[in-house]
């Protein structure tokens, strides 16, 4: 019902309320019945207010809970090891001092928390603080430091000492930003979630409990009324005192379960107030009067307490925090905090009901510089409605309505955004909830044929928004080889009942190409080369049959390339066999040039060009072909410049265009002058910036940043700059460990890389020392990945790089130091790297580029056995 008569309801519901108290308790139905006229809502609500008061009456917690902060105990001034300053509060069992170590073993500001009393209760639940506080390590959580029992014999807790004020003081005083104050709330959601995790409930969310330093950092007080949910300590339910009545959730007031949504319901009228600047509830000195008001009453909106226009997304927010009925309000607090997050980053939030035109608006408002964009996204999404009510008048229409929004998701919503500058974010969300829908719709109906080819489309492209190598993805590569896995079973299915169907075979074949590339960028090469196979010959085959099929050109060329990469791509792991990656990639290059010519319109088929030119030229280097590599760089960059110029926010192209500037500038650093190299290198730096910059959760985007660091530090090696050089090795090395941290399963190449590099500049340096510590990390990095696939040719390579560079640099130590012993390590050193050569050479994929390598080992062993024999 509208607001005012929301107010009008309540204001009856008082009134009847307040008749009923007063006359006597065998004739309040028969007044009531009499009073509301056969209205039951108003009869309802007037009934459970009676008994929500007849419940406190019988279980007088409230009067309790305000007196007890009158309460305060006066020991003496010295506790064991520590001296009592001043009071700084009081409150749950307690009262809080401000003191210092007494024995001056060191200067040091602590907080005493002395119990108040020394009944069984008191001390039980002084016990249980102490018990909780132990467990408890939080940044945003004040810590348990020490503990004892005052002269008096009443045990004492000593605490961080928090120099701070409380929260509402903090806002009025600071003034922040709505931003700043909703990120500063969600740090202590984050302390509530930390502690929930832990199955502890506050109970007690107040400002006087949460502290603001000078630093602007909060920290949550007082655990004193908590309630441990795994049924460790007996008090677990409401008792005498155990909350502060302004703050207390509807089932505290009425006695009810305590769970950790009583702490989601004070959270909400703590922003509440910090938002409003105000307290939630009128002010009353009348217990029965507050009872009423938060039991009963809703609160005001937002916008009436403060008189100023409040985002309808926050208003929303606050509000279900602060439902009545428990299970209604967020299931977390980190729910809660999330919902602050999705508001403050314009996306849609979990309290407002999730319509296909909310969720659109919302993209158009953090689409504004590609509005044009977003309105053609929103028509799209707007003929999918319609078309979704259509059908869903003919079937299911629960069914359909989730099959249709599973497919708007993943075709309509993430092709609109998936170029966009900074949509990480949001694929992340289109990501999730496609995953719920999709996951619905195979366990509701998995054997449904005609929903199969649906289901294994939006899995692929699931799949790709997770993990798909090369482009902007999620970083979760085991997430992305779940989802191709199932739509690759589903096609199976398919293809068993319908033998014969092309549409069926090509979409096999991308499912097996798309395995082939993510397996081996993961290392499992033996896998990924039997996907990259099963995907040629299924192509091989159609197209043999139809050669003028475009469709099935276009797959067959994809499968090709996906195949050399795993077969001799230097740049990805493989098995070592790059004249197979060029063969792969050139036949992938003259279908797409086909393609190409025939309608150059299209923008894909010029860009798949340029990548394969991209993969030759990779290949060819590997070769020890430089020249032929160079001109296929250029060419390869010639086609993305070009297509970027009639794209500038492209970010795919963005990316093409910055990989192959960063490859040739590192080729010509080796074959060519310095200032071309600089030059290629400069742009790429400058394009992965910009990529890193405007999508900062694109994994790809920050490996490629951290690729293109390490590369412009061998620009200023090559040009003596070796204080420059190290500088940013040290930077791209941060960059790789904070995508570990972010991404557990993802081991950059480009790590190794790195510290291969700085081995190099060490040696130059004549630096021995600190030449073993990076070789040291190149080879941790190969041993982990040749662990994770033996037949990882190119990690073998790196080891026996790594091997190389630990000879040099003991073999240094031996000459600047006159060890012997230096000598007999750089020559073992050498000898594990000739054995690696030889290995390599035995299984032929000792590429031109090393082929002197062994011979070289051989020299450096003779050397050391030329010096231990002096």
């Amino acid at each position: 019902m509208p607001l005012d008569q929301n107010n009008q309801f309540a204001v009856r519901v008082e009134e009847l309320f307040q008749l009923a108290l007063d006359a006597e308790p065998g004739d309040r139905a028969a007044l009531l019945d009499q009073a509301c006229q056969g209205d039951a809502a108003l009869r309802k609500a007037v009934q459970d207010l009676l008994d929500s008061f007849a419940a406190v009456e019988a279980a007088p917690v409230w009067n309790a809970a305000i007196d007890m902060e009158a309460e305060a105990s006066k020991p003496s001034s010295e506790l064991e090891r520590y001296r009592l300053m001043e009071r700084i509060g009081a409150g749950g069992m307690g009262v809080v001092y401000k003191a210092t170590r007494a024995d001056d073993a060191f200067s040091k500001l602590v907080a005493i928390k002395i119990v108040q009393a020394v009944d069984p209760v008191a001390l039980a639940r002084f016990q249980q603080e102490r018990q909780i506080l132990a467990g408890l390590e939080h940044p945003n959580i004040a810590r348990l430091l020490d503990g004892g029992t005052t002269p008096e014999g009443l045990p004492f807790l000593v605490m961080e000492f928090i120099d701070g004020v409380p929260i509402d003081q903090y806002i009025a005083q600071a003034k922040p930003s709505q931003a700043d104050l909703l990120q500063l709330f969600r740090k202590i959601c984050a302390a509530v979630s930390y502690a929930h995790g832990k199955l502890i409930v506050h109970r007690d969310l107040k400002p006087g409990n949460i502290l603001v330093t000078k630093e602007g950092e909060p920290k949550l007080l007082d655990f004193g009324v908590a309630k441990i949910l795994d049924g460790s300590a007996e008090h677990t339910q409401t008792g005498a005192g155990v909350m502060t009545p302004e703050y207390a959730s509807p089932e505290q007031i009425q006695g009810g379960s305590i769970t950790t949504s009583s702490d989601i319901y004070s959270l909400g009228v703590l922003l509440y107030e910090l938002l409003a600047g105000t307290r939630i509830y009128r002010n009353t000195t009348n217990a029965l009067d507050l009872a009423q008001q938060i039991c009963v009453r809703e609160p005001e909106p937002l916008r009436a307490r403060t008189g100023t226009t409040v985002a309808p997304d926050l208003e929303q927010i606050v509000q279900m925090a602060l439902r009545k009925e428990p299970d209604r309000r967020y299931a977390s607090a980190e729910q809660f905090s999330e919902d602050i997050r999705r508001y403050l980053e314009g996306y849609p939030v979990v309290a407002r009901p999730a319509t296909r035109g909310y969720r659109a608006a919302k993209f158009a408002a953090r689409n504004k510089l590609a509005i044009g964009a977003a309105a053609l996204l929103l028509l799209t999404l707007a003929g999918g409605i319609a078309a979704t009510a259509r059908e869903a008048r003919l079937a299911n229409r629960r069914f359909n309505d989730v099959r249709k929004l599973a497919n708007s998701y993943l075709f309509e919503f993430y092709d609109g955004i998936r170029d966009l500058p900074g949509a990480t974010p949001m694929r992340q969300v289109v990501v999730k909830r496609a995953l719920e829908y999709l996951d619905n719709l195979a366990e509701e109906r998995g054997s449904d044929v005609s929903l199969g080819s649906e289901l294994a489309a939006a899995y692929k492209r699931v799949g790709d928004a997770q993990g798909a190598p090369n482009w902007p993805n999620l970083g979760d590569r085991p997430g992305a080889l779940a989802s191709y896995r199932k739509a690759l079973a589903i096609r199976q299915r398919l293809a068993a009942s319908l033998p014969g169907n092309r549409d069926l075979g090509r979409d096999l074949a991308e499912l097996h190409s798309s395995i082939c590339m993510l397996l081996g960028h993961s290392g499992e090469l033996n896998g990924a080369a039997a996907n990259g196979r099963a995907a040629v010959a299924i192509m091989e085959a159609q197209v043999a049959s139809q050669p003028g099929d475009d469709k099935a050109l276009d797959v067959l060329a994809h499968a090709y390339t996906a195949l050399g990469d795993v077969l001799g791509s230097p740049d990805v792991p493989s098995l070592g066999d790059p004249k197979s990656s060029v063969e792969m990639n050139r036949k992938a290059l003259h279908i797409r040039e086909q393609l190409r010519d025939k309608d150059p319109t299209k923008l894909d088929r010029r860009t798949m060009v340029a990548v394969n030119y991209g993969k030759i030229a990779a290949a060819l280097q590997s070769l020890d072909d430089k020249p032929g590599a160079a001109a296929a760089f250029r060419r390869a960059i010639e086609i993305d410049e070009q297509l970027l110029r009639e794209n500038p926010t492209n970010v795919l192209y963005q990316r093409e265009t910055a990989v192959y500037n960063r490859s040739l500038s590192m080729l010509l650093l080796r074959t060519g002058p310095v200032v071309e190299a600089r030059k290629h290198g400069d742009r790429s730096a400058e394009l992965f910036q910009q990529l890193a910059k405007i999508d900062p959760k694109n994994v790809e985007a920050q490996e490629a940043l951290a690729d293109s660091t390490f590369s412009q530090g061998y620009v200023l090696a090559k040009s003596n700059d070796d204080a420059g050089a190290m500088k940013l090795y040290d930077q791209a090395i941060a960059l790789y460990q904070d995508i570990i941290v972010a991404h557990p399963g993802i081991l950059p190449a480009g790590m190794r890389s790195t510290y291969m590099l700085a081995a190099d500049l060490r040696l130059r340096q004549s630096n021995p020392v600190k030449a073993i510590a990076a070789a040291r990390k190149e080879i941790e990095i190969t041993d982990a990945m040749i662990t994770k696939n033996s037949a990882n040719a190119a990690a073998m390579r790196f080891r026996g790089t790594a091997y190389m560079h630990m000879g040099k640099a003991h073999e240094l130590l031996a000459t600047q130091k006159q060890l012997r012993s230096e000598w007999t390590e750089a020559r073992n050193w050498y000898q594990r790297g000739l054995a690696v050569w030889l290995e390599l050479r035995k299984r032929g994929t000792l590429i031109p580029a090393y082929a002197s390598r062994p011979d070289e080992a051989l020299k450096l062993i003779e050397k050391c056995d030329a010096a231990l024999v002096r």
